[in-house]
């Protein structure tokens, strides 16, 4: 397999466990705008953080238990934020409708 397709396999499979907890436990994300754009900029900022901390993690323990420690669990909490962040915003869209 090629690094695309080991990316791209990783993506989705991350957005798939994210929208399972979304959907599992709903009330367990963040509950305001405020603080899902808060959260929203730790994922931000974790994900800066993935290619240095993959690395280092390959270099200490190899690259499959590197992507699956360092790599999926970052994903899944950026979708996980995202995905929180969508229904936070429906729900506030919904209350102001007339």
């Amino acid at each position: 397999m090629s690094a695309t397709q080991v990316s791209c396999g990783f993506a989705v499979g991350a957005a798939a466990i994210a929208l399972w907890l979304v959907h599992r436990y709903p009330h367990r994300g963040p509950a305001t705008l405020k603080r899902g754009f808060a959260f929203l900029a730790c994922a931000w900022v974790l994900l800066l953080l993935v290619a240095p901390a993959t690395a280092a993690a390959a270099r200490l323990v190899g690259a499959p238990a590197a992507l699956l420690t360092v790599d999926l669990p970052l994903l899944v909490f950026a979708f996980w934020t995202t995905a929180h962040l969508l229904r936070l915003y429906v729900s506030t869209i919904e209350r102001h409708e007339i």
